[in-house]
C-alpha cells in the first residue's frame, strides 16, 4: 500500500518528526508498505536536542511549509495546502494525525482535542487559575477551528474512522461527540522496544545505577515528561514530601527513595517547590538527556500521576524492560497493566496520601520485584511493541480500502 501520513508539525531534533509518528512510519515500511510523511511545518523542540531513543528517518518527507499571521490563519492555510497536495497525489491510504475531513483515517496523537483542553485546565492547583483557563479556552479561536473540525469528523456518517490509541480515548469521542461505534477502531498505542531491551541499554543502566545507588539500598523511581504541569509533578512531590515523613518516623519499615525527573529542562518551579519542602534530596532533576534507555533500566518503577494523556510512551517504555509504574486512569497506557499485579492504579480523584502510600508500596523490595517478575512472565513487552500496533493499523488500513473498492 502506498500510505500518507500527516502531521501538522516537525521537530528536527527528534528525528524529523515526532517520535512516535516517526517509528510508526518505520514500522509500516518493515512490514513492506510505501509511506510518505507529510508535514505543514518545522517547528523547535524547547527541551533541545535529540534523546537516544530517536529514530533515523528512512522514508520520503513532504514539507509543506505552511505560513500564517496567526494560528487561526495558519491552520487554514493547513487545511488548504493538504487538500491541494493530495488532489495531485494519489495514495492507497492517508491516515492524519490532524483533524482534517478528507482522509481515511483520523489517529488524534494526544486523544480529544476537547478533552484535553479541560483536562489540561485541571492540571493548575490554583482553583481561580482553573477556572480562568476553562472559561477562556472559547477564546482560543486556532483551538476552537481544531475542535470544531474534530467534532465534523466524529458526527459525520462519511468522515474517516476514528482509530483511538486507547480506551480513554474511545471514550473520549463516545462521551463527547457520540461518535458511531463503526466509526471508532480501538488500535492500541505502541513503542520501538529493540534499543530499551537491548544488552548496552541493560548494561548502562546497571552502569548508572551504582551511581545514584552505590549502596543498593534505596528505591529510584523515574518521572518523564517535557510537560511537567499536566504529568502531575506539583502532586508528585508534595506526596514525596509525605512519603518521606511517614518513612522518617519508621526508617526500618521500608527502603529509602528518590525520585529523578527527565526530560524538561524547564524544571524550575519545581526544584524550588522541593527544595521548600526540604525533598531537594529525594527530587533529583537531570533535565533532557541522552540516556533514557539507561534511566528505564536502571529505575525501579515509573511513577507518572498524569491528569491527562492519551497512552503514555513512558508507561508503555516502562513496562517494555519489566518496570512497575504507578499512574492514573486519566492515561490511557493503564489498559496495558493489572492493578497491583504490574502496578499501581490511582483513583481518579486520587489525594498525597494515595500516592505517597503507592510509592511507599513499591519502596518494598518483594513487591517491586513480584510485579517486575510478573510483567516479563505475561511479557507484556509485546502488547506495548510498535510492531503490533503498525499489524493492527495494516488490518484497519485494508478494511477502508474494502469499503472504497
Amino acid at each position: 500500500m502506498k500510505i500518507a501520513l500527516i502531521t501538522e508539525n516537525i521537530t528536527p531534533s527528534r528525528g524529523g518528526a515526532e517520535r512516535s509518528v516517526n517509528e510508526m512510519a518505520l514500522a509500516l515500511i518493515q512490514k513492506g508498505h510505501d509511506v510518505t510523511l507529510i508535514a505543514g511545518r518545522e517547528t523547535e523542540d524547547p527541551n533541545r536536542g535529540p534523546t537516544d531513543q530517536t529514530p533515523t528517518q528512512a522514508f520520503p518527507f513532504i514539507m509543506l511549509n505552511v505560513t500564517g499571521v496567526t494560528r487561526h490563519s495558519w491552520w487554514h492555510h493547513f487545511q488548504h495546502a493538504v487538500n491541494q497536495h493530495l488532489t495531485q497525489n494519489h495514495y492507497d491510504i492517508v491516515h492524519s494525525m490532524a483533524p482534517l475531513m478528507n482522509v481515511d483515517v483520523y489517529q488524534p496523537r494526544g486523544g480529544s482535542i476537547l478533552h484535553s483542553a479541560q483536562r489540561q485546565a485541571v492540571a493548575h492547583e490554583n482553583i481561580f487559575k482553573v477556572i480562568f483557563k476553562r472559561a477562556t479556552l472559547r477564546f482560543n479561536t486556532a483551538r476552537q477551528a481544531r475542535i470544531a473540525a474534530e467534532s465534523d469528523i466524529a458526527c459525520d456518517p462519511k468522515g474517516p474512522i476514528v482509530a483511538a490509541l486507547s480506551q480513554y480515548v474511545a471514550r473520549q469521542f463516545i462521551d463527547l461527540y457520540r461518535i458511531e461505534p463503526n466509526r471508532l477502531r480501538l488500535i492500541r498505542n505502541g513503542i520501538a522496544i529493540d534499543r530499551l531491551r537491548s544488552q548496552q541499554a541493560q548494561t548502562d543502566g546497571a552502569t548508572l545505577r551504582r551511581q545514584f545507588d552505590p549502596k543498593s539500598d534505596k528505591a529510584i523511581f523515574l518521572f518523564a515528561a517535557e510537560n511537567l504541569l499536566l504529568k502531575g509533578l506539583t502532586p508528585l512531590i508534595r506526596a514525596v514530601a509525605r512519603a518521606a515523613q511517614i518513612r522518617d518516623e519508621n526508617p526500618k519499615s521500608t527502603r529509602d527513595f528518590c525520585v529523578l525527573v527527565a526530560g524538561s529542562i524547564e524544571y524550575r518551579p519545581w526544584w524550588k517547590m522541593a527544595r521548600r519542602l526540604g525533598q531537594d534530596n529525594r527530587v533529583l532533576f537531570i533535565g533532557k538527556t541522552a540516556q533514557m534507555s539507561a534511566l528505564y533500566n536502571m529505575a525501579d518503577a515509573v511513577v507518572l500521576p498524569n491528569f491527562n494523556d492519551a497512552c503514555s510512551r513512558v508507561v508503555m517504555e516502562s513496562l517494555a524492560v519489566s518496570k512497575p509504574v504507578i499512574t492514573t486512569t486519566f492515561n490511557g497506557a493503564a489498559q496495558f497493566f493489572s492493578h497491583k499485579k504490574h502496578g499501581l492504579l490511582l483513583t481518579p480523584n486520587y489525594n498525597t496520601d494515595e500516592l505517597a502510600q503507592a510509592i511507599l508500596g513499591i519502596c518494598d523490595s518483594a513487591r517491586q520485584q513480584s510485579m517486575a517478575q510478573a510483567i516479563e512472565a505475561d511479557q507484556l513487552y509485546q502488547q506495548v511493541s510498535i510492531e503490533r500496533h503498525a499489524t493492527e493499523l495494516i488490518k484497519l488500513y485494508k478494511d477502508c480500502l474494502q469499503k472504497k473498492a
